[in-house]
C-alpha cells in the first residue's frame, strides 16, 4: 500500500493522471492544498492574461474571447482590516519588530498599552493610539495623541505653516512664529513737546519676520528668520540661507520654505534622509505612515486594497 510520507494517508489506486499536485496532500477523498501550492496559484492568477480576439467558427457563429481573470485574493468584507505596526530599528525605515493591530483601539506607551516600549524615556506612560471607526460602511483609522508630554509627530512631505506649529528637523525641534509687522500705535493726543531719540529694541525688529524658532529644554533658542519669499534650510551654508550647524541628522539641503500667492508660508521636504515631522493631536490615516514618539520611530502599514 502506498502512503503519504507526510500524513500517512492511503494513496493506493491513485494513478499518475489523477494524482494531486506535488504541492498538495491527499487525505482520504479530500485534497488539501499546501501553503506553497496556494502561493503558486495566487502568483499565476496575478499575472495579466490578455483576452484573445473573437473567432468565427465553421458554422459562421462568432466565438467570444475568454474573459481575463481579474479575480483578487481574499479580503475581509465586514471585518476590520488588519494594520501592521513596526517598531523601527535605529537607522532603518522598514526593518524592526512587527505587531498586528487586531482591535479597534490600539494604545502605545512606555508603561501602559497594547504595545509597551519601556526603554524610551521621552515617551509618556500612555502616548498615542490608533482608533478604527466605521464611516459609511467603511473602516477609517485615526492617529490620536492621548495627552503625551513630548508630543506625537507624523512624517510629512509638505505642509502650510501655521502659528505655533511644532516640527522636528534632524535632531532638533522648531516652532513656527509668524512674526508681526505691525507698527507701534500713535497716541490719539500726542504731546506738543519736542520728541527725543528713542532706542530701538533689536529684538522687536527681529520678531517682525516670520521664523522657525529652535526649542530647547530652557525655552526658545535660535531664530531662523524668513527674509525672502523663498529660502532653503540645511547644513550647506552656501546653498541654505537658513543654515543649521552642528546637526548631522540634517541634510545639506533639507527643506524648502516659500510663500505662496495667498501669502501663506509652506515647508517642503527636499528628498532629505530624515524628513520633516509635524506634531499632531489627531489626524486621519489614509495609508502607510511614519510616527515618532520620543526618539522611537514607528511605521504603520495598511493592507493592500482592492
Amino acid at each position: 500500500m502506498a502512503t503519504c510520507p507526510s500524513c500517512y494517508a492511503d494513496l493506493s489506486g491513485i494513478g499518475a493522471a489523477s494524482a494531486p499536485p506535488a504541492a498538495s496532500v491527499q487525505r482520504g477523498g479530500t485534497v488539501v492544498e499546501s501553503v506553497q501550492g496556494i502561493r503558486d496559484q495566487i502568483q499565476q492568477a496575478q499575472q495579466p492574461a490578455a483576452a484573445g480576439p473573437a473567432r468565427s467558427g465553421g458554422d459562421g457563429r462568432v466565438t467570444q474571447p475568454e474573459m481575463a481573470d481579474d479575480t483578487v485574493p481574499f479580503r475581509p468584507l465586514r471585518r476590520m482590516p488588519t494594520l501592521k505596526l513596526c517598531v523601527l530599528d535605529d537607522g532603518s525605515r522598514d526593518q524592526g519588530e512587527w505587531f498586528w493591530i487586531r482591535k479597534p483601539r490600539f494604545l502605545v506607551g512606555r508603561v501602559e498599552g497594547d504595545l509597551i516600549i519601556g526603554n524610551e524615556i521621552d515617551m509618556s506612560g500612555k502616548h498615542f493610539e490608533i482608533v478604527a471607526t466605521m464611516v459609511k460602511n467603511e473602516f477609517k483609522f485615526v492617529l490620536r495623541d492621548v495627552g503625551s508630554r513630548n508630543g506625537t509627530f507624523l512624517r510629512v512631505s509638505r505642509l502650510v505653516l501655521r502659528k505655533d506649529m511644532e516640527l522636528i528637523l534632524g535632531a532638533r525641534r522648531y516652532r513656527f512664529d509668524p512674526g508681526s509687522a505691525s507698527q507701534p500705535e500713535i497716541p490719539v493726543n500726542p504731546s506738543q513737546s519736542t520728541g527725543g531719540w528713542e532706542r530701538v529694541d533689536p529684538t522687536a525688529i527681529q520678531t517682525m519676520f516670520p521664523a522657525l524658532v529652535e526649542q530647547t529644554g530652557s525655552g526658545a533658542g535660535k531664530r531662523h528668520d524668513f527674509r525672502t519669499d523663498e529660502l532653503f534650510l540645511g547644513r550647506d551654508a552656501r546653498r541654505c540661507v537658513l543654515h543649521v550647524d552642528g546637526d548631522p541628522l540634517v541634510s545639506p539641503v533639507h527643506a524648502k520654505i516659500s510663500r505662496d500667492q495667498k501669502g501663506r508660508w509652506q515647508i517642503e521636504n527636499q528628498s532629505s534622509l530624515n524628513g520633516i515631522w509635524l506634531r499632531v493631536q489627531e489626524v486621519a490615516l489614509d495609508g502607510d505612515a511614519e510616527v515618532q514618539a520620543g526618539e522611537q520611530r514607528i511605521l504603520i502599514r495598511f493592507p493592500p486594497r482592492f
